[in-house]
């Protein structure tokens, strides 16, 4: 009976080694960030080891464009979608922070499934740069908009204060 206790005990000891392990690597691959900046070095954007993608829409009439796009190079996949892509102001999260803007909220707005399915944004607009535009995050799964939102914000004020 004492060997069967030995050898589980032994499991036990491997299996936490294990896990400590793993957590060791989690945070090794959170730490990861790419940044891409503009032409001209006004706008530089960040995707973090989770790989979301941050992305830069202006207004086009009563659509919204990507003009900006940045992909994870770190990652087995992604979300991504064409710079110039355009859609509606009123359909997902990009479109209608620039529609907020326009009443001058800074606020935070968040989609789910509304242009791709299973795909999350979260967006807030550059008020006062200018531009009627919106930063943003897109992401496949579960985001807590919560969370996102007030950095997606952070960055929007930051980017407005750099455009202004």
């Amino acid at each position: 009976m004492t060997d069967h206790r030995e050898e589980v005990e032994q499991l036990l000891a491997e299996y936490r080694r294990s896990r400590e392990q793993l957590a060791g690597v989690q945070q090794r691959i959170t730490a990861i960030s790419e940044s891409a900046s503009s032409d001209d070095g006004l706008i530089t954007a960040t995707v973090g080891g989770r790989g979301v993608l941050t992305d830069l829409t202006i207004a086009d009439g009563a659509y919204e464009r990507a003009v900006a796009v940045v992909e994870p190079t770190r990652t087995n996949y992604h979300v991504a979608y064409r710079v110039v892509s355009r859609h509606p102001l009123g359909r997902g999260a990009a479109g209608r922070a620039i529609m907020a803007g326009r009443d001058g909220d800074p606020s935070y707005t968040a989609s789910s499934g509304e242009l791709e399915p299973g795909a999350q944004g979260v967006a807030a607009p550059l008020v006062g740069a200018g531009v009627e535009a919106s930063i943003g995050v897109v992401a496949l799964g579960e985001r807590d908009a919560s969370v996102v939102g007030p950095q997606v914000v952070s960055a929007a004020e930051e980017l407005t204060l750099r455009l202004s």
